[in-house]
């Protein structure tokens, strides 16, 4: 006979609380269900609508069917999935319980038959001292096709938070967005994720990395050897050279904070903010630009007759 899923979701919100199994559990990663025609009545699958696919599972497109709400389903083939992987999976699962914050794809439900395992998320940090560590440009999506959509992180099994014992000296994440000191294994703090955002601004003005690919990517990283060549770095900004630069630091005392690289030249430019604001009042909250530079903009706007589009 089957089981009722022991966890309801109403309106695309779960009611309760995901039991994250920690050593010495019994090892499911969700709440049990007995079939798959379980999961098909809370939730439908659209096969032709693959989001991305990896090692051991693939995303697809789908709806919850009482709230109508779209959702992205991973679906992971047990058979296919590593025991010493799951460890990844129960971080990622616990750390999007923790986090709501419109820049972060969110969490919805877990659920675990005898071969698959169902994650289902919402389909589309460092205040809460999480660590994202594997910060990509496939790590990084867009809700949708709308002129300032919103950016959400997805992915988040390797991820740390601040103060858990793995955190220091573990390696992790994907070698071309690595900082030296996960490759040293000096252990590393929040500055981690400020090198891969280093990597992804310079990969995303250029195209390219910003070393060698023919040589060793890890001495390059070690040594921050990186090649600024002509074509395309000739047409770029000075400024946002010397942004990448501020990131890209060995050292991490001397790397850019969040707040240090919000607060750059580069970043400081009126289109930009105007942008981020009609990007924050269609989500209904703020939470990038910042109160304290509305006076500095409005009267940029005021001396310079411009009329704003965020409001």
């Amino acid at each position: 006979m089957p089981v009722t899923p022991q966890t309801s979701v109403v309106g695309g919100k779960r009611v309760d609380k995901l039991k994250v199994p920690t050593e010495g559990d019994s090892g499911h990663l969700g709440t049990n269900i007995q079939t798959e025609h379980e999961f098909s009545q809370l939730y439908q699958i659209f096969a032709e609508e693959i989001l991305g696919s990896g090692q051991f599972g693939t995303v697809y497109g789908g709806i919850q069917r009482r709230s109508g709400q779209h959702v992205a389903v991973k679906l992971i083939d047990k058979l296919k999935f590593p025991p010493n992987k799951e460890d990844l999976l129960r971080t990622e699962v616990h750390i999007l319980e923790q986090v709501d914050h419109p820049g972060v794809v969110h969490f919805m439900q877990m659920l675990e038959t005898t071969d698959r395992i169902f994650v289902v998320m919402e389909k589309y940090l460092h205040a809460l001292n999480i660590v994202h560590c594997d910060l990509k440009p496939e790590n990084i999506l867009l809700n949708s096709n709308a002129d300032f959509p919103q950016v959400k992180l997805c992915d988040f099994g390797f991820a740390r938070i601040i103060g858990e014992k793995s955190f220091r000296r573990s390696v992790v994440g994907t070698p071309a967005y690595l900082a030296p000191e996960v490759l040293r294994n000096k252990g590393f703090n929040r500055s981690l994720d400020m090198w891969s955002v280093g990597v992804i601004v310079y990969v995303s003005l250029s195209g390219t990395f910003p070393f060698n690919e023919d040589e060793d990517i890890n001495d390059q990283i070690q040594n921050a050897e990186f090649m600024y060549p002509p074509t395309p770095w000739r047409e770029i900004s000075e400024n946002a050279i010397e942004f990448i630069n501020g990131l890209l630091q060995v050292k991490m005392s001397k790397r850019y904070t969040v707040a240090k690289a919000a607060s750059h030249i580069w970043m400081q430019n009126y289109t930009i903010w105007s942008d981020l604001r009609v990007l924050e009042k269609s989500v209904g909250r703020r939470f990038v630009t910042h109160e304290s530079d509305d006076v500095r903009w409005h009267a940029y706007e005021i001396e310079n007759n411009v009329t704003p589009v965020y409001v």
